[in-house]
């Protein structure tokens, strides 16, 4: 049986209501955090932990690329107070 997680998540995707929240995001400095980027259950550590696979990291990697401008931590700190922009930080 489906989860309702997924349902809802196929529903969001499918619909055009994700790719809406994408596109009308307001301007600001946006922070992706990755804890572990790794085969699942793979390795030494906690298999309770989702990894994102790095297949998968590269695939989100491209689409932050493509949807904001992705800065250093020096470039950060200059536009910290500008905020005309979308920007991330991974």
């Amino acid at each position: 049986m489906i989860s309702k997680a997924k349902l809802r998540s196929i529903f969001l995707r499918y619909s055009g209501i994700t790719s809406y929240k994408w596109n009308t995001l307001p301007n600001g400095i946006y922070c992706f955090n990755y804890h572990r980027v790794a085969g699942t259950n793979k390795g030494p550590f906690d298999p309770n932990i989702y990894s994102c696979t790095a297949d998968r990291f590269n695939e989100q990697l491209d689409f932050i690329k493509s949807n904001f401008k992705v800065i250093s931590v020096d470039e950060l700190l200059e536009k910290a107070q500008e905020q005309h922009q979308q920007i991330v930080l991974v």
